[in-house]
């Protein structure tokens, strides 16, 4: 009763002119579920969807294994360089059962001729964990708190639908004569489908406990979306050290490290997950770091796209960030509220901004709605389908690598480094063998290890094709 009577509290305040103004929206929304996987029905009672069992997705192995190479040559290199994609509300999951109405709704409002109109019910269409198959590294839980509701705290985004899609709901089924059943209260956090924290934490720990995760580092953003009493800040708190202990790295080890650490010195110390943190009521937690990550306090910023501006400009609201300095986290912010209408195609992260982030060594994202496709956009080194044998290796005149097979005989120029700058690349003044470089005083033969290398390299070769110094 108490759900009710919040929801109709809400309703009840929304401008009496929705009713009379169905949406008339763009035609640009949600990119589709294009993924293979196994699928089977959840049902909101008769508006139903076929989503994808949790861990069935079929993904691109050339994809993933480029992408977990380029994190190998990031190594030794300190966290903020290191690759770690994420997702924006990675628990509201339509393979969970959140946002299996879209299809049926959308089909009403078609019907009841509300134009070019689109319903967006869940910012991911897969579980969490195939967002971890995926190589997505950067996970972002909101959390309510509902102390007369709930004892625990709750994963959504929001916990009640948008009162403006149920008038319009309603308007349809006049105007259509017909009438849904379903339920309204399962599009919020009241839903039966939605998670509370600690299963939303095990099913990572689950993930990361299989062998071959034994090296993986995550990182888990808790959005705090209502206020936190004291006692909900300890639960969250001890539920987080329950599932994780001391795998944990805390703001008290950065302190005694004095800088960020790289992902090989994290696995040597046994730690797998950082936690961070919007709100101030985790201010004084000894596990999670308050402010976020990407936050002015650790050098870093959270961003929209419409404010970044690509290589070789690399530039966020119009001036240039300082490359390697923190977490850069540009967020996809088409879907304002979810539940939602349709996205705003102007906050959306689309593939081609994708690869205009990885471009600027920006080393995460927030994509809503990932597709498996989405891994593809993050290459910046191997070719498709590359590497198909151990040689040496050429950047070609797309900035991609190959392999090679003649590394004795060909002639083609170097690229050369300079020993103290990573940013500073040239060519070798003469071209010869793979073998046999000649690269000038101050430069040494090298490869680039991070996407803002490969494209200073790439902008300086022009359309020559070069050798690097990677042997595979």
């Amino acid at each position: 009763m108490m759900n009710k009577l919040l929801l109709i509290g809400l309703m009840l305040t929304v401008p009496l002119v929705l009713a009379l103004d169905p949406p008339n929206l763009n035609s640009t929304g949600q990119a589709p579920d294009t993924a293979n996987c196994i699928r089977h029905e959840m049902c909101n009672r008769t508006l139903c969807a076929e989503v994808c069992q949790s861990g069935t997705v079929e993904i691109d192995t050339w994809a993933l294994n480029a992408l977990n190479f380029q994190r190998k040559l990031q190594r030794d290199l300190p966290l903020p360089y290191y690759q770690m994609p994420g997702t924006h509300n990675s628990y509201q999951t339509q393979s969970s059962g959140i946002g299996v109405e879209e299809s049926g709704l959308h089909e009403l409002f078609l019907e009841a001729k509300y134009k070019d109109n689109n319903v967006v019910l869940q910012n991911q269409r897969y579980s969490v964990t195939d967002q971890l198959r995926m190589g997505l590294r950067w996970m972002e839980f909101d959390m309510w708190g509902f102390i007369e509701q709930y004892e625990d705290i709750r994963l959504c985004h929001d916990p009640f639908p948008d009162p403006r899609l149920l008038t319009w709901v309603d308007l349809a089924e006049i105007k259509t004569r017909t009438k849904l059943k379903w339920d309204p209260e399962n599009l919020g956090c009241f839903s039966t489908h939605n998670q509370n924290l600690q299963t939303g934490l095990q099913e990572v720990d689950t993930w990361l406990n299989l062998p071959e995760n034994k090296e993986e580092i995550i990182v888990i953003y808790y959005d705090v979306k209502s206020p936190f009493i004291d006692s909900q800040v300890k639960e969250a708190v001890k539920t987080t050290l329950e599932v994780f202990g001391d795998r944990i790295f805390t703001p008290a080890d950065k302190e005694i490290l004095g800088r960020w650490p790289t992902a090989k010195e994290l696995i040597v110390m046994g730690k797998q997950v950082i936690f961070e943190c919007n709100s101030e009521s985790f201010e004084h937690s000894d596990l999670i770091f308050y402010p976020r990550l990407t936050s002015d306090t650790y050098g870093g910023r959270q961003f929209s796209v419409d404010r970044f501006t690509p290589f070789p400009h690399c530039a966020i609201d119009g001036e240039q960030y300082h490359y390697g300095g923190g977490f850069f986290r540009p967020l996809d912010h088409s879907i304002a509220k979810g539940p939602a209408l349709q996205p705003d195609p102007k906050q959306m992260i689309k593939p081609q901004d994708i690869r205009n982030f990885v471009d600027c060594g920006i080393s995460t994202m927030g994509l809503d709605n990932v597709q498996p496709s989405a891994i593809a956009e993050m290459i910046w080194s191997w070719a498709p389908n590359e590497p198909q044998a151990t040689g040496c290796t050429v950047m070609d005149n797309d900035g991609r690598w190959r392999v090679h097979s003649d590394c004795d005989t060909t002639n083609m120029k170097h690229a050369c480094v300079d020993t103290n700058d990573r940013l500073a690349w040239m060519l070798s003044s003469s071209a010869d063998s793979w073998n046999n470089p000649t690269c000038p005083n101050g430069y040494q033969f090298s490869f680039p290890v991070t996407g803002y290398e490969n494209a200073l390299l790439r902008q300086v070769k022009g359309n020559e094709q070069i050798w690097l110094s990677y042997e595979n």
